[in-house]
């Protein structure tokens, strides 16, 4: 089983409360070693503390940090009211984020706000940054831990109030409740759980004004699987079918027309589709809406039945695609009942356009709905676009700006090793997201659709796999970093239940990869459709990342 990452949903209900004028530029005169280098700048920071709706009146100082392109530490200044102005000089040029938080007399964050430019050579900039009032206080988290759906404690839970050090989290049933009295309601979660032998090991950040309400699945242990097994009928000569329920398939063919697979227990759809087993097209698909399988299940198909119907084919686009890069595509659906199936496409495409088929409105129900999966691979850099459409169409998506600027250095080694992630700013990131070890997937690839196999004689996406039993996954909103670009894993040991086997053994390689998510939508949708598998209409999610593998 992949390991369980822990998501979490962040809000954007605040009122805009102050504003900060960022100019970049050179200020009438060259810093000395944008004079000598001719690729440096300045960021001249101008405050208005003219009026209480511009900057809370409470605040004695406005803290700016800048980070981006080019600075692997942020680069920080302070104004003390009354005084309006700062410059930070000798920035690199690129691509620059700007975090701002307005402080009390008692060092409180009381506003706080972001913007974005560009520092070009010899050219001025500017950045509007809008804060947002932040109301001092904690608060309540409630955490809930399930196993194969049903609540259960985890094996290892802990919580970080602030920057505080770290405690074990007490819970019941699969509940647990966390006090949160730092004054900005900054906290941090870890959840540990054992399944099948592997560990899994989930952290996220983040605030009470983000987020109060923590859902995470441990995962279904193996033994708690049934056999889901039938006779295929309707197979023309030499025509297969790709049977699907849940995340799992099986095969079946006109000379062997019997499948079988296994699911844990539940109450899902049942797909298949059929199609020449020489090519990747699908020319009749089969639906039966929510099947409970609470045992063994015998469910026979026949692609002449009223559960079958014709699809509809439509053509994909991958734009973007630059010279040298391996790349490739697929289509997804994602029943209401549950299930992915498979529906065109590939990886190691020769050209950018493919066709795929679709379910038509008439035969959705629900949450029905279908997702192109697009990815390109070069060196150790990945990059990928996922659209979520309901109603078939013909579809183009434009892949990401590649992400190459993350790096992992080794902490520490004892009493388990743990890793220190380094990257600069990405423009329009909603969140940062860093993986150790776990199930690797091929060049670091990993998504939302679930890889569904297609019969073995047609071309099908390669996603061979390396288990290595031990996967840590953290995720990092932008709002939680502010100007910070670094992150270093935290050290459990010495907290009750934690087990030190747990962490990365030092002398043997880890995989890793440091990714960047952006979308088109809240990063509540984002987090949402990845932690619950229900994407709206119309969501687009845009991940790039670096991978590596590192020593300790």
């Amino acid at each position: 089983m992949q390991g369980q990452r822990l998501w979490f949903v962040i809000g954007s209900a605040m009122v805009a409360a102050g504003l900060l004028m960022a100019v970049v530029g050179c200020g009438g005169g060259k810093a000395s070693s944008f004079a000598n280098s001719g690729r440096t700048g300045e960021l001249v920071i101008v405050v208005d503390w003219g009026s209480s709706r511009v900057i809370p009146p409470s605040a004695v100082r406005i803290d700016v940090a800048v980070s981006g392109e080019g600075l692997r530490q942020p680069r920080t200044a302070t104004i003390q009211r009354p005084k309006n102005s700062t410059v930070i000089r000798d920035l690199p040029v690129g691509f620059k984020d700007v975090f701002g938080e307005a402080k009390d007399n008692q060092n409180r964050t009381v506003a706080r706000g972001q913007g974005t430019t560009t520092i070009n050579e010899g050219q001025r900039a500017s950045v509007d940054i809008v804060m947002s009032e932040v109301t001092p206080g904690g608060g309540t988290v409630l955490v809930r831990t399930t196993r194969g759906g049903v609540p259960a404690n985890a094996d290892f839970v802990a919580f970080q109030d602030g920057n505080g050090a770290w405690q074990v989290a007490q819970g019941t049933g699969g509940q647990y409740t966390l006090n949160v009295t730092d004054n900005e309601g900054r906290y941090g979660l870890a959840i540990a759980c054992v399944v099948n032998g592997e560990v899994n090991v989930s952290i996220a950040h983040a605030t009470t004004n983000e987020l109060t309400e923590i859902n995470h699945e441990c995962g279904v242990p193996s033994q708690n699987r049934v056999t889901v097994s039938g006779t295929v009928s309707g197979l023309g000569s030499d025509e297969g079918a790709n049977i699907s329920m849940d995340e799992d398939f099986g095969f079946a063919y006109s000379a062997n027309p019997n499948y079988s697979f296994q699911v844990p227990p539940g109450t899902y759809d049942l797909i298949a589709t059929r199609g020449p087993t020489a090519t990747q097209s699908i020319n009749k698909v089969f639906i039966r809406r929510n099947m409970a399988v609470t045992g063994d299940t015998t469910i026979n198909i026949d692609f002449n039945s009223a559960d079958a119907f014709d699809p509809e084919t439509h053509t994909a686009v991958i734009s973007g695609v630059a010279s040298g890069e391996e790349f490739g595509g697929e289509v997804m659906f994602l029943s209401d009942g549950k299930t992915f199936a498979w529906m065109g496409g590939g990886m190691e495409m020769v050209s950018n356009t493919f066709q795929f088929a679709s379910i038509p409105t008439n035969r959705q129900v629900g949450n029905d709905i279908h997702g192109l999966d697009a990815s390109a691979f070069a060196n150790s850099t990945q990059r990928s676009v996922m659209r979520f459409f309901k109603a078939p169409m013909d579809i183009n998506v434009t892949l990401p700006d590649p992400f190459t600027s993350p790096d992992v250095t080794t902490a520490a080694t004892s009493p388990y090793a743990r890793f220190t992630a380094n990257w600069s700013s990405y423009p329009g990131a909603q969140a940062y997201v860093l993986e150790f070890g776990g199930e690797q997937v091929v060049k670091g690839r990993r998504t939302l659709l679930r890889p569904v196999a297609i019969p073995s004689n047609r071309p099908r996406p390669n996603r061979s796999r390396q288990i290595v039993g031990l996967f840590w996954s953290v995720g990092l909103s932008v709002g939680w970093l502010g100007a910070n670009s670094t992150y270093t894993l935290p050290d459990f040991s010495g907290l009750s239940g934690w087990n030190n086997a747990w962490g990365f053994p030092a002398g043997g390689p880890v995989p890793w990869d440091v990714s960047v998510l952006a979308s088109n939508r809240s990063l509540a949708e984002l987090i949402k459709a990845l932690a619950e598998e229900r994407p709206v209409d119309g969501l687009e999610v845009r991940q790039a990342g670096k991978s590596g593998s590192i020593t300790p």
